[in-house]
């Protein structure tokens, strides 16, 4: 499952979807796979398969339910798949980006978003040794009391050094739509390959709760206890 999320998080859909249908031939009732499995889904546009995953996610566990049921009623919404529709035959018509400047406008773009009031901004934080070359960070937001599925926002941040600055908010929502009341950040650097485990070598930092447009917010990277 943590490859298949790098593997989506680059934009590699097809491949990550495959990776998750062998952990689910083997853990079919694993919410955190069937989750990110319906996210695959919902990305390409299989509305439905994607609800399918999302239910039978929140049957898994149902603490899953606050946050996956609003993405299932919007999966099921018929002007979700005519946006979708509109939008593929948007991008099909439009121009392509000419030349590295317009290539690297788009991609600052895809990465950053534009600025949102509901913006959480602050820093990470940890021992000036902690992190090392070529370290991603990632950094998740979700609601309150949820653990599992989805986030409502996640965001990749190569990192060289601390403490480091960050932006998260509504253009790094996994699939739109308004976020909750009370969120709680985490970031965390994943060393051992296993997301459900914590190795000596990960490190993770959480904030309290805090609501969408919070600023100042620090995380500190810790090993793990």
């Amino acid at each position: 499952t943590h490859q298949a999320v790098f593997l989506y998080s680059m934009g590699d859909l097809a491949t990550a979807g495959k990776v998750l249908d062998r952990v689910l031939a083997v853990h079919p009732t694993h919410p955190e796979t069937l989750g990110w499995r319906g996210i695959v889904f919902y990305e390409q546009g299989a509305f439905e398969e994607a609800a399918v995953r999302w239910e039978a996610a929140i049957a898994a566990d149902p603490t899953t339910t606050p946050m996956l049921r609003p993405l299932i009623d919007k999966a099921r919404d018929p002007g979700t798949a005519a946006a979708y529709a509109a939008a593929q035959e948007a991008a099909a018509n439009a121009p392509p980006a000419t030349g590295a400047t317009g290539a690297a406008d788009a991609a600052a773009s895809a990465e950053t978003g534009a600025p949102s009031p509901l913006d959480v901004t602050g820093s990470i934080r940890g021992d000036a040794g902690a992190v090392r070359e070529g370290d991603t960070i990632f950094l998740f937001a979700r609601p309150e009391g949820v653990t599992k599925g989805p986030p409502t926002w996640v965001q990749r941040i190569r990192v060289t050094t601390l403490p480091l600055d960050f932006r998260i908010g509504p253009a790094n929502a996994m699939l739109g739509g308004d976020p909750p009341a009370t969120l709680v950040l985490t970031a965390r650097i994943d060393r051992d390959g296993n997301p459900t485990t914590r190795g000596p070598d990960d490190l993770e930092g959480a904030s309290g709760v805090i609501a969408p447009g919070a600023k100042d917010v620090v995380l500190e990277l810790r090993g793990a206890e």
